[in-house]
């Protein structure tokens, strides 16, 4: 039974991480990285603590790495603070009125519109610093989802290694 509870506790863990790579306010790689540390206690779990360890680090510096990717993103096209906080704004909207699609376009809808509002209404800067932004996030996200596929990919091949030579148990 404890097993079980190991392994159900981290597979939603693991699940709710993967949605939580795109998804804002949901510590989607961080909460991957728990549920992978509770499946390593189940009998199931057969990758290394390396292999934990090193994924761990590349919890830690693709954290890291989001932070300072939309900054240097928007700074690169041009874009100022109002670009992000707009785009974080547009973000929080966007996955209240249309999901993962109303997120990408109001994200891209707050950071043109705060450029303009703030930055001298210049459109084509407005223009360029919104798309700076949303390819910023396009990175940012893109990394975390790729590291929590990467966990994904370590529970579901263990489980799988483990059904194979054991067919008639189910934990």
């Amino acid at each position: 039974m404890e097993n079980s509870l190991l392994i159900f506790v981290s597979g939603i863990a693991i699940l709710i991480g993967l949605f939580g790579s795109f998804l804002p306010f949901v510590p989607g790689v961080w909460l991957s990285i728990i549920g992978l540390l509770i499946f390593k206690y189940s009998v199931v779990a057969s990758f290394s603590w390396a292999i934990f360890f090193i994924t761990l680090s590349l919890v830690v510096v693709f954290q890291l790495l989001n932070y300072v990717i939309p900054i240097i993103s928007t700074k690169k096209f041009g874009g100022s603070k109002y670009g992000v906080w707009g785009a974080l704004v547009g973000l929080i909207v966007g996955l209240i009125i249309g999901g993962p699609l109303g997120m990408i376009a109001c994200m891209f809808i707050g950071a043109f519109v705060s450029e303009y509002y703030f930055n001298k209404q210049d459109t084509a800067l407005a223009f360029k610093s919104a798309f700076g932004t949303f390819i910023g996030y396009l990175i940012s996200v893109g990394l975390e989802l790729m590291l929590s596929c990467w966990i994904f990919y370590l529970f579901v091949s263990d489980m799988l290694k483990y059904l194979s030579k054991n067919p008639g148990e189910f934990f």
